[in-house]
């Protein structure tokens, strides 16, 4: 069964945090998506790094995978529902949510970190903390099918254990 990740891009994210997983979910075999906004060219930085936003959120199908990369404009996503109920969906319906530095925030707006361990950027604990997650100390940490992480090479990590999981889930004959 092929798997499928989407990125969610927007102007000001942290490139890499959404690029170092991204490309680690396409080496492991899954098609790849970038949604976001609106259609088109998204700016990101550190580095800098132009993204093709294909689709918007109500465009795109609920992924297997989905990538919340940090970046100064969380806040802005952090209070967009349609955003918020696309991770809800996507947990409903099975799938897997890595929120990367300060995207963390916006999975945890989301509503669904609530008194469970996470992690994010350092400078942003407290907000995660406000939001009701109950903060650990780690690179990465995981809630279930959630997965919150301080940095994008901790991210990459948690893309490993996903791939394994739904290789597991779908037998040895999958093909991701």
């Amino acid at each position: 069964m092929s798997h499928r990740a989407a990125g969610f891009a927007f102007h000001g994210m942290a490139s890499r945090d959404l690029e170092l997983p991204m490309t680690r979910f396409a080496a492991l075999g899954w098609a790849t998506d970038y949604v976001g906004p609106k259609p088109g060219p998204v700016d990101g930085f550190d580095p800098l790094r132009t993204v093709a936003v294909e689709q918007t959120i109500a465009q795109a199908t609920v992924p297997d995978a989905l990538v919340i990369p940090g970046g100064f404009a969380w806040r802005d996503f952090a209070a967009d529902e349609q955003l918020l109920a696309w991770i809800r969906a996507g947990l409903e319906l099975g799938g897997y949510v890595i929120g990367v530095s300060t995207g963390a925030l916006v999975v945890a707006a989301a509503g669904v970190l609530a008194d469970l361990p996470a992690t994010g950027h350092w400078l942003a604990l407290d907000d995660l903390e406000a939001m009701g997650a109950s903060i650990e100390s780690a690179p990465m940490v995981r809630s279930g099918r959630v997965f919150t992480a301080g940095g994008a090479l901790a991210a990459v990590g948690a893309v490993d254990i996903i791939d394994a999981e739904l290789g597991e889930r779908d037998g040895p004959d999958s093909a991701h």
